[in-house]
């Protein structure tokens, strides 16, 4: 069942979507097993990350974060296990290895998808042994490392094309979780920006008005970050202690409405590409007409052109609103 809570660390969301992701997470941070987060440039999988460690019995020990897009392969081995003094040419010193220096915490590995094949042997090694041996030394040093991995990439499809190992991709994922955009959950924009104006010390108002159909009709291609963004230079370019329907905001006019491209997979035969198509449209325009008739399913339900029953079976299909146990024809999901 969803959470009951509408946060999780830094993350925040009242969708069905969100608490059921922060009932997943809650449930998985005190164990150590490997999490695998997937989700598009800007969900929060670092913000996910940090919470799932804080929520864990290694809360007191360090979380490293690696950017494995930005390790070169030549570099991968002293980097994230370590070299000893001489090893090569300029190491000077010796060097713990990410694996080393997260022992005792959490190792988040960041943009996991773009690992060389070679790389991903190495690091299935690490977390199968649970040691690594640093360049040029003698013995492998034992570890005690949680690792968190994350990429804006479908591993599933790189599984299935060779370009990532399956028993790499089995090892890290024994929790498995995606991070919705925030395009397929619009409904959660009022309280993503209260918590970002609290963040801010900032008293933010109704979350109303021009303003909030304007975020609505907004494809948010950089999801969550690209909305923190869009706030802070409102709040820059606005007068201080302005409510938030007095903002002035800059919305990138090119990603007015969702592309075509994110949601046609030319890789799924005609019917499942289709399927898949309807599906998106489907919930998108059911959220943002219940959204903008303040989650009122009769009047939403009208605007539609719709039964509030058939209205109300779109929003629990698509994960907008929760099923209650004992749904009567004229109980409100809201």
């Amino acid at each position: 069942p969803p959470s009951e809570h509408d946060h999780f660390g830094a993350m925040a969301g009242q969708s069905v979507a969100m608490r059921e992701l922060f009932a997943v997470l809650e449930l998985a941070s005190p164990s150590d097993a490997t999490v695998l987060i997937e989700g598009e440039s800007g969900t929060g999988k670092e913000l996910a990350a940090r919470a799932i460690h804080d929520a864990s019995s290694r809360a007191a020990g360090p979380f490293v974060v690696v950017d494995c897009s930005a390790i070169t392969e030549s570099l991968f081995d002293s980097h994230l296990f370590g070299h000893v003094r001489g090893a090569f040419t300029g190491a000077e010193r010796d060097r713990k290895g990410a694996f080393v220096e997260a022992s005792g915490g959490t190792l988040f590995l960041d943009e996991l998808g773009e690992l060389p094949l070679p790389a991903q042997a190495k690091l299935l090694r690490v977390l199968e042994a649970q040691t690594v041996q640093p360049v040029g030394a003698d013995r492998p040093v034992t570890v005690d490392t949680r690792v968190v991995a994350a990429t804006h990439r479908d591993l599933s499809r790189m599984v299935f094309a060779k370009t990532f190992r399956f028993d790499l991709f089995y090892r890290l994922a024994v929790v498995h979780v995606a991070l919705p955009p925030l395009r397929e959950r619009l409904e959660d924009l009022p309280h993503l920006i209260q918590a970002l104006h609290r963040a801010k010390k900032l008293e933010a108002g109704p979350i109303d008005g021009d303003n909030l159909e304007r975020m609505r009709r907004h494809a948010w291609p950089g999801n969550v970050r690209e909305l923190r963004n869009v706030l802070e230079r409102a709040w820059a370019m606005s007068k201080p202690g302005g409510a938030f329907r007095e903002l002035r905001l800059w919305l990138d006019p090119g990603a007015a409405a969702p592309q075509l491209t994110e949601v046609i997979d030319t890789a799924l035969p005609f019917k499942d590409a289709k399927e898949r198509w309807n599906d998106h449209f489907e919930r998108r325009y059911v959220a943002m007409v219940f959204t903008s008739h303040a989650s009122n399913v009769t009047h939403a339900a009208e605007h539609a052109g719709l039964s509030r029953r058939h209205f109300r079976e779109l929003l629990y299909k698509h994960g907008i609103v929760e099923r209650p146990r004992h749904d009567g024809d004229d109980g409100d999901p809201a």
